[in-house]
């Protein structure tokens, strides 16, 4: 087995962060864009920093209750 150049291991790295991301995502929220930031090797390890813009619904739905006004009389 021959060792990943920098390129290909970018790559396989960068897959892997859209996975893991893509598995916290609903089925109607995705990715819009990726962008890799920055990119190091130390000690034979590489790191990577990715930036992805994604679409999802962060709001929270909770019921309205209505409050009746006492009319004074």
């Amino acid at each position: 087995m021959q060792p990943y150049n920098v390129d290909e291991l970018q790559q396989i790295l960068e897959i892997k962060a859209k996975k893991e991301l893509l598995k916290t995502l609903d089925k109607d929220e995705y990715i819009i864009s990726q962008k890799t930031l920055k990119k190091r090797t130390y000690n034979g390890k590489m790191y990577i920093d990715v930036f992805f813009k994604c679409y999802e619904d962060i709001a929270e739905e909770k019921e309205i209750q209505r409050i009746e006004e006492k009319k004074e009389e």
